[in-house]
């Protein structure tokens, strides 16, 4: 089994049944404002990959009122552009970072997650992921497994596996269709409620009539 910690970033197979990763409390990393956990808190948030976030550049970080993050072909698995929409807390992880960034140096640096000459990207993460799981009490979880647990979220949601892999930068759908089951999972329970709520809380007896034209 690979060790805890270990950063790489292995194929993302078809795999409809296999056991969802552990969930990382999101206050653990909370508590910590180093850059490899920034990293991880964007990892978490979005589903990227690590290599993805720590080349990540504040020029292609557009944080308006429809925050986006322009990640390059060369920093893509997939080896294309993808533009990543960013939610309400990416946005704001990265808008803290940039304020905190400026109050302190006077400007921006090329790189968003800047190891300790403040110029070059980090690239050491794994002592901080370490102390995060200790904590936490988690022995057996992988920074990739981040990735695997966004998209978990968004098939259990009920979004369409083209939209996770649109998401994810997929560009086979092969690789998303490991969240296969629990789409269906989702799209089960939704169907579930709509049954419930068409036929009342007592069941067929009160059955809710059909409206005209509809």
């Amino acid at each position: 089994m690979q060790a805890v910690g270990t950063l790489t970033e292995p194929e993302e197979t078809v795999v409809t049944d296999a056991p969802l990763p552990e969930a990382l409390p999101p206050d653990e990393l909370a508590k910590h404002t180093h850059p490899a956990a920034r990293v991880l808190q964007l990892l978490m948030v979005t589903g990227a990959r690590k290599s993805e976030a720590v080349n990540a550049r504040w020029l292609d970080i557009v944080l308006d009122e429809a925050p986006v993050w322009n990640r390059r072909a060369a920093d893509q698995k997939a080896g294309h552009d993808h533009t990543l929409v960013l939610n309400k807390v990416a946005a704001q992880l990265l808008a803290t970072i940039k304020d905190e960034t400026i109050a302190r140096d006077g400007k921006l640096p090329e790189f968003v997650f800047t190891g300790r000459d403040g110029k070059r990207p980090i690239v050491e993460v794994r002592k901080m992921w370490r102390v995060v799981l200790k904590a936490a009490g988690i022995t057996d979880l992988h920074v990739h497994d981040l990735r695997h647990h966004f998209a978990s979220e968004l098939a259990s949601s009920g979004s369409s596996l083209p939209l996770i892999g649109a998401l994810l930068g997929h560009r086979s759908a092969s690789s998303t269709h490991r969240y296969a089951r629990l789409f269906k999972d989702a799209q089960r329970e939704a169907s579930e409620r709509a049954g419930a709520a068409i036929a009342g809380t007592s069941g067929a007896d009160n059955v809710v009539p059909l409206k005209r034209g509809a």
